[in-house]
């Protein structure tokens, strides 16, 4: 009978051991899986840490290509008239393979939503320019032709209206890659000022000389200005 009693309560006591042993194993178990957890949620918060670190780093360094200005140097009411885009890297670091097209033309005013903006011709001199590079701060001139002329008094007319329907466009784009390797483009669309169009027929008609000093304004078009 005593013997029976050790047996039992060391049997009991054996329980009590290994359950806390048990317990003891799950809590540092528990433990081990929270701890892992943790460093699985450190390591990325760090990665996402160091993608905007990389991102903002490129985004600091990369090329930026733009329009500048737009100036008229030649309007013609018998002959293609002719325009002086400029082009600015405002970044830091230059674009290369960089390359550019422009062009002009009448269309109505406002253009629109789904208007597909002419190129020019592969055979022009003008208008189209090959790959170089772009170096911060430097401008690159774009010399484009327009590709229709006045038709005659139809399209005078829907110029000189008080709220005109036809209006001269020039619009082009640029490509080109960032030091990181990535390509971008940048389009841009422009219309000459209704009224500045009106002062330049009627100096070309005879009509009224240009003041001294005119230069012409050109107006951002609703579509095709898109930045990358």
């Amino acid at each position: 009978m005593i013997f029976s009693g050790i047996a039992a309560g060391a049997t009991v006591l054996l329980v009590f051991v290994t359950g806390a042993l048990w317990f003891a194993t799950y809590r540092l178990y528990r433990g081990t899986v929270r701890a892992i957890e943790g460093e699985e949620k450190a390591a990325k918060a760090m990665s996402r840490l160091a993608k905007t670190a990389r991102r903002t780093g490129e985004r600091q360094l990369r090329a930026y290509v733009y329009q500048h200005s737009i100036k008229l140097t030649k309007f013609s009411l018998t002959e293609p008239m002719e325009f002086t885009v400029s082009i600015c890297n405002a970044g830091s670091t230059p674009a290369s393979e960089f390359e550019c097209h422009g062009v002009a033309f009448l269309a109505s005013l406002p253009l629109l939503d789904e208007t597909v903006m002419p190129e020019p011709a592969e055979d022009l001199t003008v208008g189209r320019h090959s790959k170089g590079a772009l170096f911060p701060g430097v401008e690159r001139q774009m010399d484009c032709d327009c590709i229709d002329q006045f038709l005659g008094a139809d399209v005078i007319g829907g110029i000189n209206e008080p709220r005109p329907k036809i209006a001269i466009y020039v619009a082009g784009g640029m490509r080109y890659q960032d030091v990181f390797g990535r390509s971008h483009d940048t389009t841009f669309c422009e219309y000459m000022s209704g009224e500045d169009a009106v002062r330049l027929i009627e100096a070309e008609q005879g009509l009224r000389p240009l003041p001294p000093g005119f230069i012409v304004r050109f107006i951002t078009s609703h579509i095709h200005n898109s930045f990358t």
